[in-house]
């Protein structure tokens, strides 16, 4: 029997076992059941349901996820991590991920429906970690829950293919232990543990996390939160050696291509802004919610969460400066949990009244959207090309869930629509194409793909962004250099302009040379250094035709 009780202002779950030759009586039973500590959990456990209903209608597997895919199965037919064949570069941003696909690879060859369950997995993990150790009381979950089930940005990213659920779940852990009451040494063990699988899964979420581990650093011995750290966070350690021993860089190559894009840092701020309005325009209850968790932790005396919004802040901050992205609400699933663990943690809704107002507002504001997620789970009304905004961003689920979405038309999939591929690519020893996602998963390792945008391309990363006033976020076109296919095609360099030609000699060295060879470590070291900056003319590939 399922028992819920309240010890020291925390409510905990257990089962317990009757001797099966002296049963309960039923009358005792029905009375263990109605009483009030037990029934209120009965909310929270319809709630956890009803959410995870919504999440497996909504499972979907976004395009850019079919990158990662790609670099899966290259790994698995021994080509390596590499999107494209005998070319080491990293195409994925989030390594901890990467490493889940692959080992669940072993199991299933499948990565679509692979990738879905694990999302699926993950997200119901969350949920279960909320109820059990984040919420204070069952009035504080069944609200959580619902807030949760009608964020478009959680319930579209719990899913996606993407790493976003493995966030969500390293976020959930991580607050648990903030307001966990474990001594201040063993709780900054586990908070460094977590915020290292942060960064780990993805970089630039460690902004989250950085606030909250820096103030308990406060609070431990010196020395020996210092061993702590860096025992802590030997993984990221390891792996960034083995990422400029094995690529000859320390981040992904998708950085190198939307940082060193050209674009003046005052359009890409307002980019971000225009980010933020979307996600105020698709997604009203995220938002308000993000700010209201900040709002709150502020002001409120349980002075644990306090860096919690400072972190979400800085995140903030970060999306904002770096122009968000395209994906519509992407960016903010995780601070958005966060928000919602801080809000539960700080109202007060034991009473009827307060917790009726609250579902009233979340549930109202929900449905000021054009896609509320309860609708949005059965159907979209408007999707296709129409989901991308005049400044780029896209509600990229609406765009690509008749394709890529789970739940289809009353029917379950068990692979995506093969619709859209492109047999031309079949045959082809080189591609010069924009969406490397999809089709470059189709078409297979032998054909190689030169992308303008740079995601998985280590010589256009380096070179700007071609001047174009409508420019889209994360999609920043470069010119392909005259003799740079031939290049690729026969594995001689081949390029006509002289300098990025020497440019590329290195950077050649670097990806394809042998990984211990002395010179070629010696020309990482020169490469990440920018000594070779130079060879690149950057306003003549601006103002290519």
């Amino acid at each position: 029997m399922l028992v819920f009780f309240k010890t020291s202002d925390f409510y905990k779950f257990f089962v317990i076992e009757f001797d099966k030759k002296q049963p309960m009586p039923l009358a005792t039973e029905n009375q263990k059941f109605l009483n009030k500590k037990n029934t209120a959990w009965g909310y929270p456990l319809l709630t956890l349901f009803f959410v995870f209903i919504i999440i497996f209608m909504s499972a979907w597997v976004s395009e850019d996820a079919f990158i990662t895919f790609r670099v899966v199965e290259n790994l698995h037919q021994s080509i390596g991590p590499n999107f494209n064949a005998g070319y080491r570069v990293q195409a994925y941003t989030h390594p901890l991920w990467f490493f889940f696909l692959s080992f669940g690879y072993i199991f299933s060859d499948e990565l679509f429906l692979l990738s879905i369950l694990l999302n699926l997995f993950l997200s119901l993990t969350v949920l279960v970690v909320f109820c059990l150790k984040i919420a204070p009381a069952p009035q504080s979950a069944a609200l959580g829950l619902l807030t949760l089930s009608l964020s478009k940005a959680f319930v579209d990213y719990s899913t996606s293919g993407l790493e976003n659920s493995l966030s969500h779940l390293i976020a959930a852990i991580f607050f648990a232990a903030v307001i966990s009451d474990k001594r201040v040494d063993k709780k900054f063990t586990t908070l460094s543990l977590l915020a290292c699988a942060a960064a780990l899964n993805r970089l630039d979420t460690l902004l989250l996390f950085l606030p909250t581990l820096l103030l308990n650093f406060k609070k431990t011995k010196f020395k020996k939160g210092a061993w702590s750290i860096i025992i802590c966070f030997l993984p990221l350690i390891i792996w960034e050696i083995f990422s400029i021993l094995y690529y000859g860089f320390p981040f992904p190559n998708t950085a190198y291509a939307k940082l060193g894009a050209g674009i003046p840092r005052f359009d890409l701020v307002s980019q971000g802004v225009s980010y933020f309005i979307d996600g105020f325009q698709r997604d009203l209850l995220t938002s308000i919610v993000i700010f209201l968790g900040i709002g709150l932790s502020f002001f409120s005396r349980q002075r644990s969460l306090f860096p919690i919004s400072i972190g979400i802040l800085l995140y903030l901050i970060y999306i904002l400066w770096i122009g968000g992205d395209f994906m519509s609400g992407r960016f903010f699933s995780t601070p958005f949990l966060f928000a919602v663990f801080c809000v539960v943690n700080i109202l007060d809704v034991s009473k009827v009244r307060n917790i009726s107002i609250a579902i009233a507002l979340v549930t109202v504001i929900a449905f000021l959207v054009p896609s509320p997620t309860l609708l949005a789970a059965l159907r979209y009304d408007n999707a296709g090309d129409g989901q991308i905004n005049n400044h780029g961003i896209a509600d990229e689920r609406g765009h690509w869930e008749e394709h890529f979405g789970l739940y289809r038309k009353g029917k379950i999939r068990f692979t995506f629509d093969n619709e859209q591929e492109r047999p031309e690519y079949t045959n082809r020893q080189i591609a010069v194409f924009g969406n490397i996602g999809y089709y470059g998963y189709k078409a297979g390792y032998k054909v190689h793909f030169i992308d303008p945008p740079a995601l998985a391309d280590p010589l256009l990363a380096r070179i700007p962004m071609k001047r174009n006033p409508d420019w889209r976020v994360g999609h920043f076109d470069r010119a392909v250099p005259d003799g740079y296919v031939k290049s690729i095609r026969t594995g001689t360099n081949f390029i006509k302009d002289k300098k990025l030609a020497l440019f590329y000699d290195k950077l050649d060295l670097i990806i394809r040379g042998n990984i211990f060879d002395p010179l070629r470590l010696k020309t990482i070291v020169l490469m990440n250094i920018g000594v070779y900056d130079k060879f690149i003319d950057k306003d003549f590939y601006r103002n290519h035709p």
